[in-house]
């Protein structure tokens, strides 16, 4: 049996080890490691842009959202800058958020701002962040600074991009002639791009057409063949090209900050007024064109307004009709494979 001397001391010896414990983190809590794990800030910037969508937030209206690509004004509020087309399809990036993300002017190139948005540290990290299409003639992107020979942090994953693809509404087509001419004799012409955002939006986003964050273009080709020829029209005069929510016109005119127009293959550096057209129109809205012009479940239309007259010389289109920018008549989005590329130091 052991005795009663025993037992009191070796109660006491444990005790005093556990305190002696207690107190060895506090006594280490001034010291640190002077080293950083560089590759694993590469491996977790990397998940950021590849996993997460980004956030948005107005400390103002007390909104956010992760469309963070389609702000261009005040850059304070883009939070954090992921490149996921959403939560739900990690390693799926959006051509969208892509585009403006490696848009470095639009960010004065300044590298604390990537700093503050995709590294959230105070510590002058030096990167270089680079995303290149595997298919064959794609142009590498690339922000930040070469990466050196000494040690460095990198992480390389495979990752897909979500690309929207535009339509061309092409007047040498038999079908379209028949499905948006009529031979009237209407002064004035409307031609209309529909978009029902609940439609649009309801399939998985990895395979879905979202007019807030992907690029929607649209082209008017052969124009030429819905001239009125017996009036001896060479040419066509549009009017104007505006955004309706239903009835309701929602200003700006296009061409804004977030859109272009070229007509005949020249940039409109400006919102249309009377421009003759010979041959093709083309629009492109860019991500965040829609953002507070629409919501989720909105049906919006982009009107092409033409004004005819058969006062020589002739300026007279038999444009007409409704195009539905939808599934039926849209490609799907492709997924292409790419690899995404992180370097820290």
């Amino acid at each position: 049996m052991l005795s009663i001397d025993f037992l009191a001391g070796f109660t006491i010896f444990l005790l005093a080890l556990i305190v002696a414990a207690g107190m060895v983190p506090g006594m280490l809590a001034g010291l640190q490691s002077a080293t950083i794990d560089d590759d694993g800030v590469a491996y977790r910037t990397s998940v950021i842009l590849a996993e997460d969508p980004g956030w948005w937030f107005d400390e103002f209206t007390m909104t956010g959202n992760s469309r963070w690509e389609g702000e261009t004004t005040a850059m304070d509020r883009v939070k954090r800058m992921g490149l996921a087309a959403s939560r739900d399809t990690p390693n799926v990036l959006s051509m969208g958020k892509i585009d403006a993300f490696f848009n470095e002017t639009s960010y004065q190139n300044d590298p604390d701002f990537y700093r503050k948005t995709v590294f959230f540290s105070d510590y002058p990290y030096s990167f270089n962040i680079g995303l290149n299409l595997t298919e064959a003639g794609s142009i590498p992107r690339t922000l930040g600074d070469p990466i050196p020979e000494g040690d460095h942090g990198y992480i390389r994953r495979a990752v897909m991009v979500k690309e929207s693809k535009p339509v061309t509404i092409d007047f040498l087509d038999e079908a379209v002639k028949s499905n948006y001419i009529i031979n009237d004799v209407a002064t004035e012409k409307i031609f209309r791009v529909s978009l029902n955002f609940s439609e649009l939006l309801a399939r998985d986003p990895a395979y879905r057409i979202d007019p807030f964050s992907d690029r929607i273009e649209i082209r008017l080709d052969h124009i030429d063949e819905t001239f009125n020829i017996a009036a001896g029209a060479t040419s066509a005069t549009l009017k104007d090209v505006r955004l309706y929510r239903g009835n309701t016109w929602v200003p700006p005119a296009i061409p804004d900050g977030k859109s272009q127009l070229k007509i005949d293959a020249i940039e409109i550096s400006g919102p249309v007024a009377n421009e003759k057209v010979t041959e093709n129109i083309s629009l492109v809205l860019e991500p965040g064109f829609f953002s507070g012009k629409a919501s989720e479940t909105s049906m919006m239309e982009v009107r092409f307004t033409f004004a005819n007259t058969d006062i020589p010389p002739a300026s007279w289109t038999y444009i007409d009709g409704t195009y539905g920018y939808n599934y039926t008549n849209i490609q799907i989005p492709n997924l292409k494979p790419a690899v995404l590329e992180v370097a820290v130091w």
